[in-house]
């Protein structure tokens, strides 16, 4: 039987997270999905309908909102981070074609601060979607496949787009704010074949996203091809993979009024790659079942962009990049102990980061600067040992020990950036982050009911920060003339949070009920020239987060609805600013036509709650995620 899946899980010691219900997701997007698990943000509140793709970097137990993902997400065993900011476009992924979500806490061999694993579906049922909702949006999705012998070609394809809205508070807005209208594509195609006693995976799938921030000057173009190519056996799998992105950004500023709009970036070509192969055998001794494997993962990227405009004529033009390599050899242990499970997991990483540079030039003038940076390499370890024993008949307990590894991306090494008067110098001698972990909890399962409790402790070392030090006006390095606030992407000495999680499902008859709440306390320390972060909270980092669903299904008719809870948090790393917290309610609702026709209702933000994604250093609010209402039909 060929499952489409990557080589089979043993029981672990930790608790995972499965998401299999996806039509929950009043949205339709896989953003509002993986917001159903508390604690798992993105840098910012928005969605990808209004976000900059280059804010969806997922973390996890409040080590610090940024950019890049501490996070590793895959999709069919295959990295989605972008190659050269390391940003996920959750959008390339149209939620109608996934089976499963796996979510898992805390870090080790498979991420710095927790994984998330996205398998697609592999069944050749036809199924069709088309809703249309608030402000001209439309959601429409097809998927399905044939039978080619003992194969299976199978298709899976969405488009997602609209008016937008406005994402600017009312009463900080100025003629210049408009919608946010948004346009996107996304499409894979897979090939299953068993060959010998083994199964041929292959998968292409493609996107293309473009958004508007809500002004002139302000859109925003990604668009990605994937490749990727496994052959799973019994007790072995082998994969390799290529992906290949684009980007262009434009950036505008806002005078006072924000009346008129004026050109200061267009990073009019961002192209990058990536290319891996992973490895893996497993097998087993007596009570000890055993997987050993290599990976490697070699990136490319580079940026180019017109700025210092006089008015709508750029002078300068800027080129950086470079690239990294990463490869590690692993072994997983897993071994019962009388009534105890006890995992050992132990990788090694060799890593390089490439020869890099940054030149800018004035445009039919002279070079202005030519930073060249040799190659500089290093090898770390993660790995996590931990232990589960069964307390009673229904419960069981567990504890881990963790370390992570995270190596800085191309963009936060060699790109600097400005947003509105405020400027951002690269570092290039950036160090990896390191994240060390506890955790113990305890797990209750019975046919109805499951129940997990989770407290943990976590220690990053080296967070890669934008460290605010100095303000303008003047000249400083890497940047030139700054009238704002001069930053650096730093590492700082450490961000250390503590807090619990608690995850539980219920399902009785035709009703269900889920909840996911965390508790996090994250704080900075942070010393020289950083020292005025020290004891701060990490930027976007919510004490509380929580999420609540009621669902009842019964002959095809449904209903669900959802409650979200997302706590106040620092907009900055200096904590100047603080976001709302904000509660908001989505609702679902299907009614059947026919055996396969299905009529859909769904609702977002219901009562229209300010959701604050950002507020500037002149004090205008941006929101995200109004009310939206969608109805559709749907055959399944």
């Amino acid at each position: 039987m060929v499952t489409g899946r990557g080589l089979a899980e043993d029981d672990p010691s930790h608790h995972e997270i499965a998401i299999e219900d996806t039509d929950l997701a009043a949205s339709g997007r896989l953003e509002d999905v993986l917001g159903d698990v508390a604690g798992l943000a993105a840098f910012r509140r928005s969605d990808g309908r209004s976000a900059s793709p280059t804010s969806q970097g997922l973390t996890l137990r409040g080590l610090g909102g940024n950019a890049a993902a501490r996070v590793t997400l895959t999709v069919d065993g295959v990295p989605l981070a972008d190659p050269f900011g390391g940003w996920l476009n959750l959008s390339s992924i149209d939620l109608a074609a996934i089976d499963r979500i796996r979510v898992t806490r805390g870090g080790g061999v498979d991420g710095l601060a927790g994984n998330v694993s996205i398998d697609t579906l592999d069944d050749t049922d036809l199924g069709a979607g088309l809703f249309y909702g608030s402000r001209d949006s439309i959601d429409a999705h097809v998927r399905g496949g044939a039978n080619i012998g003992q194969a299976r070609l199978l298709f899976a394809g969405g488009i997602q787009a609209g008016d937008g809205f406005i994402p600017i508070v009312e009463e900080d807005r100025g003629l210049a704010d408009r919608p946010s209208p948004y346009e996107q594509y996304a499409g894979r195609v897979r090939f299953l074949a068993p060959i010998g006693g083994a199964s041929l995976q292959a998968n292409l799938s493609a996107f293309q996203d473009r958004r508007e921030r809500g002004f002139e000057g302000s859109d925003n173009v990604a668009q990605g091809v994937d490749a990727s190519l496994r052959m799973v056996g019994d007790d072995w799998s082998l994969t390799a993979y290529w992906q290949d992105r684009q980007f262009e950004n434009a950036f505008a500023a806002l005078d006072d009024t924000r009346d008129n709009t004026r050109p200061v970036l267009d990073q009019f070509d961002v192209p990058s790659t990536g290319l891996g192969a992973a490895a893996a055998y497993k097998g087993s001794a007596g009570p000890l079942d055993w997987r050993i494997g290599a990976d490697i993962r070699h990136v490319e990227g580079e940026t180019n962009e017109l700025y210092f405009f006089q008015g709508v004529t750029p002078t300068r033009q800027r080129e950086a990049g470079g690239s990294s390599l990463t490869a590690g050899l692993y072994a997983k242990t897993d071994s019962t102990l009388g009534a105890a499970l006890v995992e050992a997991d132990a990788r090694f990483d060799f890593w390089e980061i490439g020869e890099g540079g940054l030149q800018e030039t004035n445009i039919d003038g002279p070079q202005i600067r030519d930073d060249q940076f040799d190659a500089r390499s290093g090898t770390d370890f993660s790995g996590r040992l931990g232990v589960s024993a069964p307390l009673g008949e229904t419960v069981t307990g567990r504890a881990a020990l963790t370390r992570g590894f995270r190596l800085p991306t191309l963009n936060e090494l060699f790109r600097p950036f400005r947003i509105g008067r405020d400027a951002f110098a690269a570092n290039a001698m950036l160090e990896p982050e390191i994240a060390n972990g506890l955790e113990a909890g305890i797990d209750l399962s019975d046919d109805a009911l499951t129940l997990s409790a989770t407290a943990f402790w976590t220690r990053l070392e080296n967070p890669v920060t934008n460290v605010p030090l100095d303000t303008g006006p003047g000249l400083f390095p890497g940047v030139g003339f700054v009238p704002g606030t001069y930053s650096q992407r730093r590492n700082l000495d450490a961000i250390e949070s503590y807090g619990v999680e608690f995850d539980a499902a219920y399902r009785t008859g035709p009703w269900q009920l889920r909840a996911s709440y965390a508790f996090t306390d994250a704080t900075i320390t942070a010393s020289g020239e950083e020292a005025a972060l020290d004891g701060l909270t990490p930027a976007q980092t919510p004490r509380h987060s929580a999420s609540a669903t009621a669902g009842w299904e019964d002959d095809g008719h449904a209903f669900a609805l959802t409650a979200h809870y997302a706590g106040e948090r620092f907009d900055e790393v200096d904590n100047s600013v603080k976001l709302n917290d904000a509660i908001t309610f989505d609702a679902v609702a299907r009614y059947p036509i026919t055996d396969r026709l299905t009529l859909s209702l769904r609702a977002e933000n219901i009562f229209d709650a300010e959701i604050l994604a950002d507020i500037d250093g002149a004090g205008t609010r941006e929101r995200a995620r109004p009310q939206t209402f969608w109805i559709g039909l749907v055959i399944d």
